[in-house]
This record gives structure tokens, C-alpha cells and sequence, in this order.
């Protein structure tokens, strides 16, 4: 491969991989401030969330605890990812992070959609669950599968 076709491919990756992380960062910063405002909503409820019975209080704490962990991998790799080398690992990480924004919204949503509105346990955080889930696998198949193959010893190289 050239010289310059290797520049450029190294340069489109670093801007790739800046792309990338702004994404994860600004969408974990988002998430974070809705764990927030979701806290603050739950201290300020009247009645307050303990009082409101077991079911409705878990529906709560739960979709507040959701929102936190979809935060929290959006901040973990808007601070670690890198793209990897090859097109299917670049490709495989945009899925993954696709369906990483998609969980943040989801469970946003289910904290409203739920508990707020008494509707009970709905589709909206299941897929946003199995969205997280999802999502947090694909970057880590990522990039275990990109990494090269560490040499293993030779037998005939003790002979």
C-alpha cells in the first residue's frame, strides 16, 4: 500500500475515532443530566417515591438506576474508544454505538413513559435494556476480534 494511502486512511480514522467519542462523551454528558433531573423529580415528588408502594417506587429507582448505567458506558467510551483498523471492526463499532444512543434514549424515556405515568414494566425500557446490553457486547467483540493474534511459541524453535 502507498505511503499516502496509508496517511490518509490513519488520518481518517483519527477523525473518525474524534467523531466517535464526541458522540459517546455528549450523549453520556445528556444521560448523566437526565440521571440528575430524574433524582431531582424523584426527591421533589409528592408524595414522595417511598411512600407511593413497593411497585411504583422499584418502577422508579430502577428506570433512575437504568438511565445512570446507559451514562455511564456513554462517558467510559467517549473517554476509551478507538477505531479499529479494519472496515467490518469500524462498521461493527458504529452498530454497537448505535445501538448505545438508541438505550440512552429508550430508558430516558421509560423513567416518563413508566413509572411517571403509572403505565407499569412496558416495551420502551426492555428494548432499552436489551439495546445496552447489545450494544456494550458488539464494542467489546469489537474489539477483542481486532486485535492481533499474539505469536504463540514455536515447538520446533526449543529443537
Amino acid at each position: 500500500m502507498p505511503v499516502a494511502a496509508k496517511m490518509a486512511l490513519l488520518t481518517a480514522a483519527r477523525i473518525l475515532g474524534k467523531s466517535v467519542r464526541r458522540l459517546h462523551l455528549l450523549v453520556g454528558f445528556v444521560t448523566l443530566a437526565a440521571f440528575l433531573a430524574s433524582g431531582m423529580y424523584m426527591r421533589l415528588h409528592i408524595p414522595p417515591v417511598a411512600f407511593l408502594g413497593d411497585g411504583r417506587h422499584v418502577m422508579f429507582t430502577s428506570r433512575h438506576i437504568y438511565i445512570l448505567a446507559a451514562a455511564l458506558i456513554h462517558l467510559m467510551l467517549g473517554a476509551y474508544v478507538t477505531p479499529v483498523p479494519a472496515r467490518a471492526g469500524r462498521v461493527t463499532q458504529m452498530i454497537g454505538s448505535t445501538l448505545l444512543v438508541a438505550a440512552a434514549v429508550l430508558l430516558m424515556a421509560a423513567f416518563v413513559y413508566e413509572p411517571v405515568a403509572a403505565r407499569g414494566r412496558t416495551l420502551v425500557s426492555a428494548l432499552g435494556l436489551f439495546a445496552l446490553f447489545g450494544g456494550a457486547i458488539i464494542h467489546v467483540l469489537a474489539a477483542l476480534l481486532s486485535r492481533p493474534a499474539e505469536p504463540t511459541p514455536s515447538v520446533e524453535a526449543d529443537l
